[in-house]
């Protein structure tokens, strides 16, 4: 399945689940530890109905909550929950230029994901 993002801004990014899991921890109130349920239709595209042709990415981004560095999301924490609880170690998610640039330098992005680069999911 093809991977999209869902503003043109955010674009969409390979990044380490362990790292990001473990940035995203430093914001209890913005974090979400499980997520139990199926995905959401609304985190796929479709072409027709029922048949997913792409998974769209998260927006997230870098932030300091209490001077410490975390993530947070314009949308799609849940979806992000879903891909982490999935057990990949390598999840997509959208990156606005400048955060992509420090999530490198973190060790969170690997690299951008190429056109037509594809996810089992």
């Amino acid at each position: 399945m093809r991977i999209q993002s869902t503003q043109k801004e955010y674009k969409p990014t390979w990044v380490r689940a362990a790292v990001l899991e473990a940035l995203w921890k430093v914001d209890r109130n913005f974090y979400i530890g499980i997520w139990s349920g199926e995905p959401k239709t609304s985190w796929f595209a479709y072409d027709i109905p029922f048949v997913k042709t792409a998974f769209c990415t998260a927006d997230m981004y870098l932030t300091e909550v209490d001077g410490k560095l975390t993530v947070g999301f314009e949308d799609g924490r849940h979806r992000t929950r879903w891909l982490l609880n999935s057990g990949f170690e390598l999840i997509p998610v959208g990156l606005e230029e400048h955060h992509y640039k420090r999530a490198v330098a973190l060790g969170l992005a690997v690299s951008r994901v190429k056109q037509n680069e594809e996810m089992n999911a």
